[in-house]
This record gives C-alpha cells, structure tokens and sequence, in this order.
C-alpha cells in the first residue's frame, strides 16, 4: 500500500503521501523554486539567521537534510528560501511540523513536541511576506543526533521476504504473524524499539506481542493440554512453506498473548518509553509480529517495483535487566468490538462529520490490570496515547471523567493516517476507578457510496486510543 490510505470503490481521501509535504508541496510546484523579487524588507521584520533558523533547526532539518526522509533540504539558507511560501502555507496549515496532537497546551502538554507556537507560525508569515530576507549569512545547523536504537539493540528480523496475498478472509487486507525469537538468557525489558519495514508501499501497520510458549490454552479431545508453542507450531505448518500464518486478531487463532510489546504505524520511528519505564520481556517468551498488509488494487503498481511485492520486516528492541516502573500497552477500540453485534452502526456514506463515542469504566480497566498482572492497582498513571483511525478519520478528542472532573487526553484536530505515533506526556495522568475514559471519533464520508463498518481491514474504519500506562499498587 501507499502511505495514503485508499476510500471503497477507488476513492481516496485527502492524506500526505511519506515523501510528500501536502499543501507545502502543491505550494511549491504552482508557485516555483523562489519566492517574487520584493522591496527591500522593513527593518523590524523577522530575518532568516536571527528568528527563522532557530525554528527550523528546532522542528525541520531532522527531515530536511541530505539523508533525511523528506524530499527536500532546508539545512541552509538557500534551500529556505526556496521553499520560503511552500514553508508559511505549510506551518500556517498546521501539516507540518507533523504532529498528530494539539500541543498549545490546552490539551496537555507532550515531550519531545513538534509544534509550533502561533506565535512562531507568526514569525514564518512575516519573513516569507518580507521576501525572505537572510540577516547575517553563514547559518549552519547543528548535526543532527542519530535517532537510531545504536548497535546495541537486539535485531529480529523475519525468516525469509514474504507475499503478501488476499485471502478468502479479505482480497485487499493479508494479516500475516511471524515468529521471532530473542533467545533470552534471562528476563529482560523492552525500553525502545524501531521498526524497519521491507515494504512501506505495503505494511499498514506492525504489533509485536509477547507469548510463552510453554502456557496451556486448549486441550485436545481426549484431555491433553495444549501450548501456545504447539499451537503456533500447528499454525505454521497449515499455512504451508509461504511463510508465518494468517492471524486476522492478536497472535494467531487459539494463541494467548501475554502482552503487547510494539506498536508500530506509518509515521512512527524510534520509539524510547519513558525514563524508568519498560515492558517485560520474559526468559522463554518468544515475540509474534502481526504484520497487516494493504492489498488495494490502487496500491498494485506500488507491489511490482524494487521490492517485487514482497516484504521483510525488521525489529530493533532496546532492552535492560529492570526498570523502575514495568508498564503494559493497550489498544482499547470499543467502536471495533461492536462488528457483528446487534451494536453495530455502520458509519453512513456522505455526510461531513459522522460521530462516534464510546467508553470505558474506570473499574473495567482496574479489573483487566488485576487479571493480566496479579496485582489490584490503587490507579493507573498513563504516560502515552496512541489515536488511530483510517481514511475517514478526520477528529479525535479523549477525556478522562469523574467526580465532576474532566480531564483532556489528547484533542487530534487534523488526522492524517501518514503520521502516526504513541505520543508520551510530559507529565503522567492519573487514571482511578471513579474515572471513565471517554473518546469520540469524527469521519468524513463524502464520497463514500456505502456504509463503511467498523473493522480491521483498512477500508473498514477505527476509532482506537492505545495507551501505554503504569499500574500503581
């Protein structure tokens, strides 16, 4: 698939391609290379070295260097100032810096934000409307960290290049899980990851779930129990020699994860938990990446290129004997767990602002930590969020409410599925019992002829909050 993701029936709803920069770019090519000659700029409007640079070198030139992932540089004057309007449509639009959540602080506050101040957005629009004016030349940036795990991280990698191919399940969604194992000498956690897709015209998105192997989930008909090693070894050799098995939901049919390691989506690179936080990895257990492919035929000229419709994903995991405070990630989506109930409501086909809502008892999640980890939590301290939705998703608000309180989780106001990550507070909110997390998901139908249902295919629709939490004794 293309990181732009595909509507029913060909429709393709607005989203910012991974090599693209939405209305910076279409500014650029209708506008040209450089700004139009222009009087001279007053003397107190903004100039490139003392204001402009400083925001760029801040926000920009990570992507927008030689090497970076964006497809232009802005790591000099000169590559500015070509760019200059494309630069103010871009920041005044709010599509780029990319970053999913409100962050002016009305919604609380996030680390390591890409966002810009209205003031900032401000400073851009003055400059570029002044014709971009230098200032003092020579400006270089800094050189930018590496935002790579290190050599010391722990490589997986799958087996062999995998097909992805429609099923009788789905002819455009192929849900395929892989077995990795870390071969661990002892118990560790998993603090970091990264994600290294084979196929990015393909993969929708990666979770990595940890099993043992050795847990009892079934039994055979005359009472033998049942592992999840034997199961997932059944598994496998049903799907034959293509490699992995179908696994439509978690780790595969009849196998039990123990927990949710990695999430991983278009937009997301490495990933640090916070500080004296990690998620258990323990001795014996053994990782299983549930990899979803996008099939859409409007994707297909994207199957057949460099990589020959294949992909062979690879996973760096950043890892420590102990941390502080061991944390467990989930995906909560009680719009998705409606399919196939009499719950189900199919969103309606063209209409501008569809609603959903839905909620979960603070209780509920009390009982779910007690059951997974053997342990009755006092509260839930919440350090991240991770919103998702596919194409249709246009707005995303959660709020933590009770005792005549609400608290705001996350407002997303512009969704773009080509950017998407787990986004961590600079300050933990404290979930309780009394509390209920309430979140509303807003789609745009127009253009869509049919109903478009909750599910896990990407042409069905989402309105998941994954949150990655601390449970207090």
């Amino acid at each position: 698939m293309s990181r732009a993701v595909p509507g029913p029936e060909g429709h393709r709803p607005p989203s910012v391609p991974v090599q693209a920069v939405s209305v910076a770019m279409l500014v650029h090519l209708f506008t040209g290379c450089s700004p139009s000659p222009s009087p001279p700029p007053p003397a107190t409007s903004p100039t490139f070295s003392e204001h402009v640079a400083p925001i760029i070198e801040a926000q920009c030139v990570s992507c927008h260097r030689e090497g970076g992932v964006a497809p232009f540089r802005l790591d000099s004057y000169a590559g500015a100032r070509d760019y200059a309007q494309a630069i103010k449509a871009a920041t005044s639009a709010r599509t780029m810096p990319p970053w999913g959540v409100e962050s002016d602080g009305s919604c609380n506050t996030f680390r390591d934000a890409r966002w810009l101040s209205d003031e900032q957005i401000d400073t851009i629009a003055r400059w570029v409307d002044a014709g971009a004016p230098e200032g003092a030349p020579g400006w270089k940036p800094q050189p930018v960290a590496s935002s790579s795990l290190g050599a010391g991280a722990l490589e997986l990698a799958m087996s062999a290049p995998y097909t992805p191919a429609p099923s009788e399940a789905s002819t455009t969604d192929d849900y395929r899980c892989f077995l990795l194992d870390p071969k661990l000498d002892e118990s560790r956690f998993i603090t970091g990851f990264e994600v290294l897709p084979g196929n990015t015209a393909l993969v929708h998105h990666a979770l990595v779930y940890s099993v043992d192997p050795a847990q009892v989930v079934g039994q055979t008909e005359d009472g033998q129990p049942i592992t999840n090693g034997q199961r997932m070894e059944a598994l496998q050799k049903e799907a034959g020699p293509k490699g992995g098995w179908p696994c439509f939901g978690a780790a595969g049919e009849g196998v039990t994860p123990n927990g949710l390691s990695v999430t991983w989506a278009p937009g997301t690179g490495v990933t640090h938990y916070p500080e004296g936080t990690g998620l258990a990895l323990a001795k014996g257990h053994q990782l299983v990446m549930q990899m979803h492919y996008h099939l859409h035929t409007s994707a297909a000229h994207l199957m057949h290129e460099e990589t020959g419709g294949t992909d062979q994903t690879r996973l760096r995991l950043e890892l420590t004997r102990s941390v502080a405070r061991p944390a467990i990630s989930v995906l909560p989506d009680e719009f998705l767990n409606t399919r196939g109930t009499p719950r189900e409501q199919p969103l309606p086909p063209g209409q501008a602002a569809v609603p959903v809502e839905w909620t979960i008892p603070g209780q509920v999640a009390m009982s779910y930590v007690e059951e997974i980890m053997g342990m009755k939590p006092s509260r839930i301290d919440v350090y991240g969020v991770f919103p998702h939705m596919h194409g249709a998703g246009r707005e995303l608000s959660a709020t933590f409410e009770g005792k005549g309180t609400s608290t705001c989780a996350a407002q997303v106001s512009r969704w773009d599925y080509n950017w998407q990550r787990t986004y961590f507070y600079e300050t933990p909110l404290s979930w309780t019992a009394e509390q209920s997390i309430h979140v509303k998901c807003t789609y745009d139908t127009r253009g869509y002829s049919k109903p478009i249902r909750p599910g896990l295919g990407t042409e069905d629709e989402m309105c998941l909050f994954g949150l990655y939490m601390v449970p207090v004794p």
